[in-house]
């Protein structure tokens, strides 16, 4: 319903900004859309990773490097006045220089008895396939996403204190339908997002997949009836769509590295960054925790 090329103008400022084409055309790159559910698309070369594929290949990267991996829940910290000397898990006690919260969307809450850090998350559901025979060409996802407009709204200072209630639904949930093909020709078929101030909020998953496979064969119908298993995850985001890097105010070795919404286009650029940065590095001062105005939000 909405006009082609009032969309397209709004990625002009994007460095290499999509071209629009008409349905046609479209349909010639993905054969598998309908095109009489379209008006038009637009059309971009698009990365993709495979998630389990590259968080595999950073954990043997470390280990190459004399790191390690050691699972446990995390429940605390070690505090000495204002320093952090190491985490405290169920069972065991971790001493440590530096200790760097990494933990999506459980961050704003480890950090919470330290300092108000503005991090929140979506509650995010996918339909994953095992190998099929059809073959995609492209990635196919909505030109106008809602979830980062979701995300603005959910993270509104304003808005802040109801992350810390329980059973709070911050905003209606919204469905971005789109898929990707990984090269095991296994598919990711999405995307509902929900912000609930539990990351353990009870789902109806029966609705959502049928929800989900609806919308997808609108625009490729092939699609609606392949198998697959309905998965959820939490993805954070911070309160004004950059991500959180830096050390806590006021703390001493304790530093936050979280809020990548989009995390494997982000991640490996900035971490990197992080870990060669200067005290003056002008981009991760732009990410730093104190950016917000503490007194816009309402504890």
């Amino acid at each position: 319903d909405r006009d082609p090329e009032a969309i397209a103008a709004n990625y002009a400022r994007c460095l290499t900004p999509p071209r629009l084409i008409d349905r046609d055309t479209a349909a010639e790159i993905e054969p598998l859309l309908d095109r009489s559910a379209i008006s038009g698309a637009l059309h971009v070369r698009h990365g993709h990773v495979s998630p389990t594929a590259i968080v595999k290949a950073y954990q043997q990267a470390m280990q190459r490097l004399g790191g390690a991996i050691e699972y446990a829940e995390a429940i605390g910290f070690l505090r000495s006045d204002n320093s952090v000397t190491g985490v405290q898990t169920s069972d065991a006690v971790y001493l440590a220089a530096q200790v760097i919260v990494a933990a999506g969307s459980a961050s704003r809450q480890l950090v919470k008895s330290f300092a108000p850090v503005r991090l929140y998350f979506t509650v995010a559901e996918l339909i994953q396939t095992p190998p099929i025979d059809l073959e995609l060409h492209s990635i196919v996802m909505p030109a106008e996403q809602k979830r980062f407009a979701m995300e603005a709204v959910a993270g509104r200072a304003e808005t802040d204190h109801r992350w810390n209630q329980p059973g709070q639904e911050l905003t209606a949930p919204i469905l971005d339908a789109g898929v990707v093909q990984m090269r095991d020709r296994s598919l990711r078929i999405g995307q509902i997002s929900r912000t609930f101030s539990d990351p353990t909020v009870t789902i109806d998953r029966t609705q959502s997949e049928t929800a989900m496979r609806e919308a997808i064969e609108r625009v490729l119908p092939d699609l609606k009836n392949v198998p697959g298993d309905w998965h959820t995850c939490t993805v954070a985001f911070s309160g004004d769509g950059l991500p959180i890097v830096g050390a806590v105010p006021g703390i001493e070795n304790l530093i936050v590295f979280s809020g990548f919404s989009n995390p494997f286009s982000l991640v490996p650029p900035i971490a990197r960054r992080f870990a060669q940065h200067a005290a003056d590095d002008q981009v991760l001062t732009q990410l730093a925790i104190d950016r917000f105005d503490p007194a816009a939000m309402k504890q």
